[in-house]
């Protein structure tokens, strides 16, 4: 989907806006989609993978998948 980056970078901003750290006041995300491009990427490839692979690259893709946020 095409607004997908947009949409999981407002999400990421809501989230962490949201989100109580003791001793940490006003914590915030940042990020833009112009900078975090190529995790929208690499989710993207992946989750293509893990749909079209085989099941042995399916479980060799899940460990870097856990590097992706989101």
């Amino acid at each position: 989907m095409i607004p997908a980056p947009w949409v999981a970078t407002n999400l990421y901003q809501w989230m962490i806006s949201a989100l109580h750290v003791p001793g940490r006041p006003n914590l915030a995300f940042t990020g833009r989609v112009g900078d975090i491009w190529y995790v929208f990427v690499a989710m993207a490839l992946l989750t293509y993978i893990g749909l079209t692979a085989s099941l042995a690259f399916r479980y060799l893709s899940i460990p870097v998948q856990g590097f992706c946020p989101g």
